[in-house]
């Protein structure tokens, strides 16, 4: 009990440096943006002739000259009827010009562009940083718990940063099974139902996690907070005049004394 009281009297004398003592603080919940993903997978274009692609292509291939494609796509702008802007001779039933003609489209060259941005989308969507940040925040929140320790038992949290990458890779490899799709469908709408489902259950594991863990950081403030108010309860005086009845006690029941 001794002990227990002379404990007491330097936390009092020490209240306003253990009173500034920063707090742990709870975890943010993550976030992450899947849906403009999600919109490139649902575009369909039905009046485009992916054969006009191949066209195009072959003749680029054919006449391999820098800027070609770029030359003949800026030229579409000049088709303002049905006869060549150099050589005025008719383009009617063209098959190339057709083909240019779809190839160019605005649309097509959109969604292409659309879809181009995929990869960049999911590293941004599952970027380690989600992991990274909540793994960064833990550890601060345990080293201020830590600090406590001296104080007061209280129970440090945990983080299970294993199973929350798990997720996060597996939030990947479903947004990559979705761009594959899309790419060997460009102009069809890629169902995402199921993918989406499963999205949601991966993300929710993640939550979870920040969520068990914040629930033992907000036990732990709970506790820190309780032992600060204790603390303004404690009076000094009386602490040390417990002190000295309990020390004559002491003295009066040593068997020196008593005989």
């Amino acid at each position: 009990k001794l002990n227990t009281l002379n404990r007491k009297i330097i936390e009092a004398r020490d209240i306003g440096l253990i009173q500034a003592k920063a707090l742990p603080q709870l975890l943010q919940y993550p976030s992450i943006s899947v849906d403009p993903i999600i919109a490139i997978m649902g575009i369909s274009y039905t009046n485009i002739d992916l054969t006009a692609e191949h066209q195009v292509k072959a003749h680029l291939h054919n006449n391999k000259k820098n800027g070609l494609e770029a030359w003949i796509s800026n030229g579409q702008h000049y088709l303002e009827s049905e006869n060549c802007p150099f050589c005025d001779q008719s383009l009617k039933d063209v098959e190339l010009i057709q083909a240019y003609r779809s190839y160019f489209n605005l649309e097509y060259k959109r969604l292409k562009s659309d879809v181009a941005q995929l990869e960049k989308l999911i590293n941004n969507a599952c970027s380690d940083s989600i992991i990274g940040s909540l793994k960064s925040q833990f550890e601060a929140a345990n080293a201020t718990i830590d600090s406590w320790q001296q104080h007061l038992e209280v129970t440090r949290p945990a983080f299970n940063e294993e199973e929350a990458r798990r997720a996060l890779s597996n939030i990947r490899h479903i947004l990559e099974t979705l761009k594959q799709d899309k790419e060997s469908n460009l102009l069809e709408a890629v169902s995402t139902v199921e993918q989406l489902k499963k999205l949601d259950d991966e993300w929710q594991i993640i939550i979870n996690i920040t969520q068990s863990c914040n629930n033992i950081i907000e036990n732990a403030l709970q506790q820190i907070m309780q032992y600060k108010q204790s603390l303004i309860n404690l009076n000094i005086e009386q602490l040390e005049q417990q002190i000295t009845e309990l020390n004559f006690a002491k003295i009066r029941f040593r068997p020196d004394v008593v005989d």
